[in-house]
């Protein structure tokens, strides 16, 4: 029985090494995650008798792109709803931020978030819209500052395994990588 256990606790430890060197979170799977638990439509009137809406649309993210950071864009549809007829228009927004691991929810969150760009189109409506854009982009950054871009899976083993385990990431190239510890 005594080499039985022994067996067991070699294999459980081979396979946590294992997950050490090789379980990393890719930009897919945090798009993924994002695009199921985020959903932005804000209406608003920043002028009398003009009334915006923004609605999200797409998220893009890169991972460890020249920095230790993660970058969040989005592709947004705006309405601007004038007296004589409504304006149509894009707005495409980028936020970095460096992730970290909070162990306790078992969750990767953003901080020191900042705007790298906010564009529009049409270009002729780009100084008002980039304005709105801002103002909008507060919701954006409320949610990726307070809620987790990324929450382990405890019904997948591996997944099961960095939570309990898991302390540290590190940022590479599009990826996220989870170290184990023990401690």
């Amino acid at each position: 029985m005594r080499w039985f256990w022994l067996a067991m606790m070699m294999i459980a430890a081979l396979t946590l090494q294992g997950c050490a060197t090789s379980y990393t979170l890719s930009e897919s799977e945090v798009e993924d995650y994002l695009d199921d638990k985020l959903s932005i439509t804000e209406q608003q009137s920043p002028i009398q008798f003009l009334e915006t809406e923004l609605n999200l649309n797409q998220i893009k993210v890169r991972i460890g792109r020249g920095n230790d950071k993660v970058q969040v864009s989005t592709y947004s549809e705006l309405v601007i709803r004038t007296p004589l007829l409504p304006l149509r228009a894009t707005l495409t927004a980028t936020i970095a931020a460096t992730p970290w691991y909070r162990p306790e929810d078992k969750g990767i969150y953003l901080r020191d978030l900042e705007i790298v760009s906010i564009d529009s189109s049409p270009k002729e409506l780009g100084v008002p819209l980039e304005q709105l854009g801002k103002q909008s982009l507060s919701a954006l950054q409320l949610f990726l500052s307070s809620q987790p871009v990324y929450t382990l899976d405890q019904n997948d083993w591996k997944q099961d395994i960095l939570a309990k385990l898991g302390r540290e990431i590190t940022v590479e190239p599009g990826k996220i990588r989870f170290h184990l510890s023990a401690d």
